[in-house]
């Protein structure tokens, strides 16, 4: 429960449990329903799709090698994966000794979003159709924008504190200017 406490009383690991778990309902309704749409007139060839995304999997990779040829350091490229992953974030915000906790709890609106748009898609009782799903999906992803751009507000002045506290020992003056961004 101390991982719950957490969550409801520190805002910036709200807004990022908010992000993740829109952002991988959306993830999971997606894998769900991308054969069914593209299948609906029976003549979608499923296994040139699948293929096209092994391909664009493909140049990932390519190009990484592309990048290290070209004299990119290893350390470049994987400190740009590790600030685009959202296991960075996590690891920057959420304390250690209750992090299993807290991604624990960022599962369950995740799985109950996925769950119940699901079920709601394919019993046609609220949504109609898999373009409202797609809307609903739309709506979720626009709330986990929002709630992204909180999240980096709120990270960014919890960290300029986090700084000054780790500084204010010493006896130099504070450059504000440090800090703008």
């Amino acid at each position: 429960m101390e991982g719950l406490r957490t969550i409801i009383f520190k805002e910036e690991i709200l807004y990022l449990g908010i992000v993740q778990s829109l952002f991988e309902a959306n993830m999971y309704i997606f894998v769900f329903q991308w054969t069914p749409i593209l299948d609906e007139h029976n003549d979608t060839p499923l296994g040139m799709v699948f293929a096209s995304f092994m391909v664009c999997i493909m140049v990932g990779s390519s190009l990484y090698a592309i990048l290290l040829h070209k004299k990119v350091s290893e350390a470049k490229l994987l400190t740009l994966a590790v600030i685009m992953a959202m296991v960075s974030m996590a690891i920057c915000v959420i304390p250690e000794e209750l992090r299993a906790g807290i991604m624990n709890w960022f599962r369950v609106p995740m799985n109950i979003l996925t769950c119940s748009g699901l079920l709601l898609l394919h019993n046609q009782t609220m949504i109609s159709n898999t373009e409202s799903m797609f809307a609903i999906c739309t709506i979720m992803l626009a709330v986990a924008l929002v709630s992204s751009m909180r999240f980096s507000k709120l990270f960014s002045v919890v960290s300029v504190a986090a700084d000054v506290l780790a500084h204010s020992d010493e006896k130099r003056p504070l450059n504000i200017g440090e800090y703008a961004g």
